[in-house]
This record gives C-alpha cells, structure tokens and sequence, in this order.
C-alpha cells in the first residue's frame, strides 16, 4: 500500500512543479497580464 501513496505524492509534485513553471512562462511570455485576476 506504500507504493500507491509514494504516486500520488509524485503526481502532487510534479502537479505543482508543472503549474509553477506554467505560471513563470505566462508571466514572461504576456507581461502586464495576471494568470488569475486577483484584483478588478
């Protein structure tokens, strides 16, 4: 059963490895555009 929670922790991780960069990409590739409008 170990097995199946060391997956899911490597998904969670590389999740949120992958959005990150996503997110750094957005930012450089369209300046002055928030990914998630936080203000109006």
């Amino acid at each position: 059963m170990g097995w199946l929670w060391t997956i899911i922790l490597t998904q969670l991780i590389l999740g949120f490895v992958l959005a990150s960069i996503m997110t750094i990409i957005w930012k450089v590739t369209n300046p002055g555009k928030a990914l998630f409008k936080e203000e109006e």
